[in-house]
């Protein structure tokens, strides 16, 4: 391999799951790894989907009287449009959303935006963004002694996870 046998390779690992947000710090020199520290906290892509559900099922209730999340069917329904929508706005800025026959056969139809997202999932980013904090002061490292910043899971190709993961670690380009 092409470590260094002397000067280690500080790498951050994020990594955003369903359920899991967690950093780790590690450092590589030829033939060892050592993990500095690591930090995690209960804020997932999953935290995503419970606020985009809400929001979904606070409007069909406005509009029909009934709220989808007290039916076990229709909120898996919802569940499964939600996911879909999060993936759009993890690429576009607005995405549909859509389910026919939701819940007493009243078909559902809306739009969200990625900046309403944000906006709804503040609660999440704060958390991220303190896990992010901690693993950093664990570490005892300034974000410009972190060589490099890989972040994987399913929850890393939301652009604010991604963009929170850049600045804690000094705006450093993100490796996937």
């Amino acid at each position: 391999n092409d470590f260094d046998p002397e000067k280690p390779m500080t790498v951050a690992f994020c990594s955003m799951g369903i359920s899991i947000f967690s950093v780790s710090i590690v450092q590589f020199v030829r033939g060892k790894l050592t993990v500095v520290c690591e930090k995690s906290d209960k804020v997932g892509g999953r935290a995503l989907d419970e606020c985009l559900m809400r929001e979904f099922a606070a409007q069909f209730q406005k509009k029909h009287g009934c709220d989808p999340l007290s039916n076990k069917k229709a909120a898996f329904k919802l569940e499964d449009a939600v996911q879909k929508t999060k993936k759009v706005l993890s690429a576009n800025s607005e995405a549909p959303i859509s389910c026919e026959c939701l819940m007493e056969d009243e078909d559902f139809a809306s739009q969200i935006t990625r900046a309403d997202l944000e906006e709804m999932c503040k609660p999440a980013m704060e958390k991220a963004k303190a896990v992010l904090d901690a693993a950093l002061a664990a570490s005892g490292m300034t974000p410009e002694q972190i060589d490099s910043v890989e972040i994987v899971g399913g929850g890393s190709r939301v652009p604010w996870v991604k963009q929170l993961c850049s600045e804690a670690f000094g705006g450093k380009d993100l490796s996937t």
